[in-house]
């Protein structure tokens, strides 16, 4: 009988989950524990949650099965989340819901170690992955940091003006820079001072028209070595 799992890299610096549909041995002593074993740092991470399709991964060797050869063309999920700690934990539980799935194992670089959350109702996983929040986000585990208090939300706050930029501005550079420059630069560029100068400027609102301008923006932004 089939045990199915959902297999998570969290990216909390992109708001972005990819996943990979695990079919069979999806319990903790069987994927779980080959996780562990044989994907147990970023990399690793990534690259078996990019998967798209795993029938059966052995805990022993590491080694990935694919039982229908079309399965091996299918692509990884990849859900854009947001800034809302709430709202992103009941996206995750929706996508492991969509899989069916008895187990998810959730991997985020800010705790360097996989999370086991239980299947069941997307409301019960939505319980338990809200309460993983603030550690998936990198926000520590300290009892003392109750989301509800100020001290907390604050620093929640900093962090992400620091580390997230808005989707929305995102997909307009992405959409002027086309292939020219990859997202991560385009990120580079949205988290700088640089960015938030110009954004402040009352013309510089980002519609097509401000196209031009905003392209004078960016290539002075990477013309200058020490931004590089």
């Amino acid at each position: 009988m089939a045990t199915r799992a959902a297999i998570i890299y969290f990216d909390p610096e992109k708001l972005e989950a990819i996943s990979t549909y695990n079919h069979y041995d999806g319990y903790p002593e069987g994927l779980g524990a080959g996780l562990k074993k044989h994907y147990n740092d970023d990399f690793k991470a990534n690259r078996i949650a990019s998967e798209g399709y795993i029938s059966y991964l052995d805990p022993e060797t590491g080694d990935i099965e694919v039982s229908n050869s079309r399965d091996k063309d299918v692509d990884p999920d990849r859900m854009r989340l947001t800034d809302d700690m709430g709202q992103t934990a009941m996206d995750l539980a929706e996508m492991i819901s969509s899989y069916g799935a008895d187990y998810a194992y959730i991997w985020s670089p800010t705790i360097d170690r996989w999370m086991t959350v239980k299947g069941g109702s997307t409301k019960s996983m939505y319980n338990t992955i809200d309460q993983l929040m603030p550690e998936l986000f990198g926000m520590g585990t300290n009892p003392e940091n109750d989301p509800q208090s100020g001290d907390f939300m604050t620093e929640w706050k900093t962090f992400l003006s620091e580390n997230i930029v808005d989707e929305t501005e995102f997909n307009f550079l992405k959409t002027i820079l086309g292939k020219k420059y990859s997202d991560s630069e385009i990120e580079t560029y949205l988290k700088s001072d640089s960015f938030k100068k110009a954004s402040m400027d009352d013309d510089m609102e980002m519609v097509a028209s401000n196209a031009s301008n905003w392209e004078n923006e960016f290539f002075e932004f990477f013309d200058n070595p020490s931004n590089v």
